[in-house]
């Protein structure tokens, strides 16, 4: 009777020492919740009562979270869920396993995030809890998007928000469709991103959150910046960061500044982006949050980029970093990595900019993002090819393209694949160049993008005429400048007519070949482009010389060398 007695009398005592460590956790005294939940933990270890344990074990996964210590708050939830597995308390046991998705998430461990978020919603739907069951859905999309896999992302978002909607939970509904809003202007889906965020504000409104209803707006300002729409952009951006410092929403201010002064800088107004910058700045540093004041910064070293300041830029890149590695912030130690790798590139000092780049490589790959990992290799495939390392320079592009393939990313792999196939065609490997360039129009046709198609039908035409497939490079270059006139592009039209006339002049049909340099040149010129123009000149010199026309051909060469500098050969790209 005795020993029972002490046991229950532990029991309370431990109830007690696990109370005190909630009050002193809510007072973010951590040192004192800590001791308290380590008694707690000690006493119900001792007496083998599980559900004590695991809940002092729970709580000191939060002490540990809320300090930024997530290896010691992953290890203390583990034992947390694991106990509460055992003894089969689902709700208790979801609701640590989606704390230890967010500590998973907070270290860039995506894969494990994804993995306790999963069981934990699993869980939920089975015991018939649809806000948690909602909330985990809603985490699961934000990793997917962190990942870049924006259709996941999208899917999950989806299933979170019908679930709001079907448990009147308006607040969580608008937040998750801000979020579907973002991913479809991540895809370009300009539209259904407008009418989403418009469906946010709508409920925002209905319940009275203006905050929300700010969120919106700013919302669709992104949408206008993202089609470099810089004038509706900035419209709506600057009423956004005017109501969010009405309602003190100083975080939001200084995000909306920050975006504001990227805008400028598109525009080429580098005094007001500098004032914008400085003043999210200044809010940032009252605030004294890392993570905002670090998002200044790195637009602000962004800023110094865009206007070739590359010492200024490197070393505001290097202030971010640091600020990135005392937060235990890997994807933006990586994202720094990578745009310091750039600046070194565009100053030519490419064995730091290989180092950088490398680095950052790494980084993603280790986190898991794909994204960032295909940037990155993009990038080295740059640096390759600049070296003439064509053979590294290929690896690097292939492996960028498998990524982006992969997750979907269709706008940078064609970026890729375009200078994929500019590395064989330097190498002179045409076959290949063809095979990418077959490759690269039936993208930019998936995507209904006609300016793309007609340029990669144009290029590829250019092999098909170094291969001496005549019949294919006229019909392509007819294709693509029937696309251009479609779609209102001179441009574009008159690189398809040039392309046209080299295919007739290779043939010896000279008249043929004049008539589509002369329609060329005619464009350029209404269009005054000097490059262009001096393309099609030089396609009519080299005619009249084949013709014998040696006077003319000689006042036509000069002609285009007046136009460009021709000292290091004709680039012969259309």
């Amino acid at each position: 009777m005795r020993d029972r007695r002490g046991g229950n009398g532990a029991v309370q005592q431990e109830r007690s020492e696990k109370g005190l460590g909630d009050v002193y956790l809510a007072q973010r005294r951590y040192s004192e919740a800590e001791e308290s939940y380590c008694r707690a933990q000690r006493t119900t270890a001792r007496l083998n009562e599980d559900e004590c344990q695991a809940d002092a074990w729970g709580g000191l996964g939060d002490v540990y979270r809320d300090q930024g210590m997530y290896e010691k708050a992953e290890g203390s939830y583990t034992r947390a869920q694991r106990i509460y597995a055992r003894i089969g308390h689902d709700r208790d046991q979801a609701k640590t396993l989606g704390e230890l998705g967010d500590v998973y998430r907070h270290q860039c461990k995506y894969t494990q995030a994804e993995r306790s978020y999963t069981k934990a919603q699993k869980i939920y739907a089975h015991i018939g809890q649809d806000e948690d069951q909602a909330e985990m859905l809603f985490n699961l999309g934000h990793v997917y998007l962190l990942l870049s896999k924006k259709n996941k992302a999208k899917q999950y978002y989806r299933k979170a928000e019908e679930l709001y909607a079907g448990i009147g939970s308006n607040q969580n509904q608008a937040i998750t469709l801000l979020q579907i809003a973002k991913v479809y202007c991540l895809q370009s889906d300009y539209e259904e991103a407008q009418e989403t965020y418009m469906q946010a504000g709508e409920i925002y409104a209905r319940i009275g959150d203006e905050k929300g209803q700010v969120d919106a707006l700013c919302g669709r300002g992104e949408v206008y910046l993202n089609q470099c729409k810089y004038t509706e952009a900035e419209e709506y951006l600057t009423r956004a960061q005017e109501i969010y410092s009405r309602i003190g929403e100083a975080s939001s201010q200084a995000r909306m500044l920050l975006v504001l002064g990227y805008i400028y800088i598109f525009q080429y107004q580098d005094t007001q982006a500098e004032e914008s910058f400085l003043k999210a700045r200044e809010i940032c540093t009252r605030l004294g949050s890392d993570q905002d004041q670090v998002r200044v910064l790195q637009g602000i070293a962004d800023m110094y980029f865009l206007q070739s300041k590359w010492e200024e830029a490197q070393d505001t890149y290097m202030q971010a970093g640091e600020i990135y590695a005392r937060i235990g912030d890997d994807k933006g130690r990586a994202d720094v990595l990578c745009r310091r790798g750039k600046v070194y590139r565009i100053q030519r000092k490419y064995n730091e900019a290989e180092e950088h780049l490398s680095r950052a490589q790494e980084n993603y790959s280790r986190i898991g993002v794909e994204n960032g990992q295909a940037a990155t290799l993009l990038e080295l495939g740059h640096i390759y090819g600049l070296r003439s390392q064509y053979i590294r320079a290929e690896r690097s592009f292939m492996k960028a393209q498998e990524i982006y393939a992969r997750i979907g990313n269709d706008k940078d792999q064609v970026s890729v694949l375009e200078n994929m196939a500019g590395v064989y065609r330097f190498q002179s490997k045409y076959k290949k160049a063809e095979r990418v360039y077959t490759q690269l129009e039936e993208i930019y046709t998936r995507i209904g993008d006609d300016r793309g198609q007609a340029g990669a039908m144009n290029k590829l035409a250019k092999v098909y005429r170094i291969r001496s497939k005549y019949t294919e490079a006229e019909e392509t270059c007819i294709q693509a400048r029937n696309i251009c006139v479609e779609i209102g592009d001179e441009g574009g039209e008159a690189k398809s007519l040039v392309g046209l006339g080299k295919v007739y002049q290779a043939q010896s049909n000279l008249k043929g070949a004049e008539k589509y340099f002369s329609q060329a040149r005619a464009i350029y010129d209404r269009l005054d482009d000097d490059i262009g123009r001096a393309d099609a000149v030089l396609g009519l010199s080299s005619v009249m010389f084949e013709q014998g026309r040696l006077a003319k051909a000689r006042r036509l060469r000069s002609e285009a060398e007046e136009l460009v500098d021709l000292s290091e050969g004709d680039d012969d790209d259309t």
